[in-house]
C-alpha cells in the first residue's frame, strides 16, 4: 500500500492538484493506508475511509481512529463490508465526468482543484506493485 500512496502524492504534487483517497475497508486495506497517507504529511493529498460498523476488530478501528492527522478522515457506515463500492464507484465516475464540484472539497481548502482515486483491491497500482515483488522474490530464489 505505501509504494501506491507514495506515487499518488508525487503526482498530486508534481500536477498541483490536490488528491482525495476513497476507501471502503473490512480490513487491513483501511489502517494501512491510513498509515501511508499520514507519513506522508502531504497536504494535497487526502483520504475518506469508510467501515462498517460491528465488521472490523477493536484493533484496526483503533489504527484508523487515533491517526493524528488534518489529511485522514475515516467514518463508519451501517452495512456490509460491500455496501460503499457502489457510492464510491458513482463519485469516482462522476468526477470522471466532472458532474461534481471538485473545487475546495475540503473546507477551508486554497489547493485547486481535486481528483478522486478509489485505493481498495481494485486499484491497478496495488498488483502492479505486487508484481514487482513476486517477481524480485521469484529471481532471488531460482
Amino acid at each position: 500500500m505505501r509504494p501506491v500512496i507514495q506515487i499518488l502524492s508525487y503526482f498530486s504534487t508534481l500536477r498541483n492538484k490536490s488528491t482525495t483517497l476513497l476507501v471502503s475497508t473490512t480490513g487491513d486495506t483501511g489502517p494501512a493506508a491510513v498509515r501511508a497517507v499520514s507519513d506522508t504529511a502531504n497536504p494535497r493529498l487526502n483520504i475518506l475511509v469508510h467501515y462498517p460498523n460491528g465488521q472490523i476488530s477493536e484493533f484496526q478501528r483503533r489504527q484508523m481512529t487515533t491517526i493524528d492527522s488534518k489529511c485522514v478522515k475515516v467514518v463508519k457506515f451501517d452495512g456490509g463490508g460491500d455496501d460503499m463500492d457502489g457510492p464510491i464507484k458513482e463519485i469516482l465516475l462522476s468526477a470522471a465526468s466532472n458532474d461534481i464540484n471538485t473545487q475546495n472539497c475540503v473546507e477551508g481548502s486554497d489547493l485547486g482543484e481535486r481528483s478522486f482515486c478509489g485505493i481498495n483491491s481494485y486499484n491497478i497500482g496495488r498488483p502492479m506493485v505486487q508484481m514487482v515483488h513476486f517477481v524480485w522474490t521469484y529471481l532471488r530464489v531460482a
